[in-house]
């Protein structure tokens, strides 16, 4: 794919967000197991915040800001 544009929508778009999506499911069901609630809440942030983070970064933000 040459176009960086139609990449973006049509394969990296699409993929990031089911990864992140898993990442967030992955973080729920393991802050669910664990009983100390530093521990737990540390789970929660650390996967949130990278799905937080990939969600953010395959934004098309040329689309949305012209």
């Amino acid at each position: 794919m040459g176009d960086s544009m139609s990449r973006l929508y049509a394969l990296e778009h699409p993929l990031i967000n089911i990864i992140a999506i898993a990442l967030i499911t992955i973080g729920y069901s393991r802050a669910k197991k664990l009983t100390e609630s530093r521990s737990r809440f540390r789970s929660i942030y650390m996967f949130y915040g990278v799905a937080f983070i990939l969600i953010l970064s395959r934004i098309p933000w040329d689309a949305w800001l012209n």
